[in-house]
């Protein structure tokens, strides 16, 4: 469920622009390198990420393997900033229009609905708590 909500927060927000080896030749937007801008809270309501938090990075190559690079405070203290466990690689594929799988190397398969605008990529993962439907949107921003 972690690696779920940091993937969720990683793959829905606002991407900052720049030149990169990762960057889109192929056509697919998804293609490149993407850095966490904000989550959306249990109100609906879209909260900022702290700065060791803006540093999670989710790369997706053309050859559709994937890179997640999470960040976090050991100790609490948000200047002590480091590459967390929950880091990850694996493969990725588009199921549908709107849907992609994420494969981790680590075990585990997860769905997410996204969507592209411009450059910023939102993730959408729906599902059950307690038999109660929620549904968490994640904001990034292609670097």
């Amino acid at each position: 469920m972690k690696k779920l909500l940091v993937l969720s927060a990683a793959l829905l927000g606002i991407f900052f622009t720049s030149c990169s080896s990762d960057d889109d030749d192929s056509g697919n937007p998804l293609i490149g390198s993407w850095g966490f801008f904000q989550d959306e809270n249990a109100n609906g309501e879209l909260e900022e990420g702290d700065e060791c938090s803006k540093k999670l990075t989710l790369i997706f190559r053309e050859d559709m393997s994937f890179e997640l690079e999470a960040y976090g405070s050991i100790t609490g203290d948000p200047d002590e900033c480091e590459i967390d466990s929950d880091s990850d690689t694996g493969t990725w594929a588009i199921l549908s229009e709107g849907v992609l799988a994420i494969t981790f190397d680590s075990g585990g398969v997860e769905e997410f609905n996204y969507s592209i605008e411009n450059n910023t990529l939102t993730f959408t993962s729906t599902y059950e708590v307690n038999g109660e439907t929620e549904t968490e949107r994640s904001i990034y921003i292609r670097r």
